[in-house]
């Protein structure tokens, strides 16, 4: 990670270097993200309500897919999780608190603060200081030794939210939480 410049509409932009301004999107120069039909080649390219599907040929921005659409190309509206459903496919359905889940699919329909367990029930994040397993039963931070922390100068993780600093050097192996913003 480095410290970037942040440019606005119609500005050259490479991540890394130059980054658009919160809410524009990088395709060469910043944009705004783009309505039903603009091409697109991350949902951040899209107006929020919109995704940017797997698709074949040029995707475009297409509204989200709504409880019992299809997610096998098309994301699922906020709120809503991608299901197998029994003839194969999948569909979309709405997250519940201590919801059921598959551990090592996508979270199955566990809320976004909650984590798939063992015993296949959706369970709440872990905060700081909070016992845990695994890195990801933790909100923010890692789990070194079985307590939620958050990585001091020098630590391992994997993003920015591991650290104190919340800056993660992903270009060193292992990738390791620095003191600052790199220069």
């Amino acid at each position: 990670m480095t410290c970037a410049a942040v440019v606005g509409v119609g500005a050259d932009c490479q991540y890394g270097t130059y980054v658009c301004q919160p809410g524009l999107s990088c395709q060469v120069v910043c944009v705004a993200p783009g309505g039903a039909g603009a091409q697109c080649a991350s949902a951040a390219d899209c107006q929020d309500g919109l995704t940017c599907p797997v698709t074949s040929g040029p995707p475009s921005c297409v509204s989200r897919s709504a409880t019992g659409q299809s997610c096998d190309q098309v994301a699922c509206q906020l709120g809503l999780g991608c299901a197998a459903i029994s003839d194969g496919g999948t569909a979309c359905e709405p997250l519940v608190a201590r919801g059921a889940c598959v551990q090592g699919s996508d979270g199955g329909l566990c809320l976004e603060a909650e984590y798939c367990g063992p015993d296949g029930g959706c369970l709440s994040l872990v905060g700081i200081g909070g016992s845990c397993a695994l890195d990801t039963d933790c909100a923010v931070g890692l789990c070194p030794a079985g307590t939620c922390v958050l990585g001091a100068a020098g630590g391992a993780c994997h993003q920015g939210a591991n650290c104190k600093s919340q800056s993660c050097d992903s270009s060193v192996s292992p990738p390791a939480c620095v003191a600052t913003c790199l220069q």
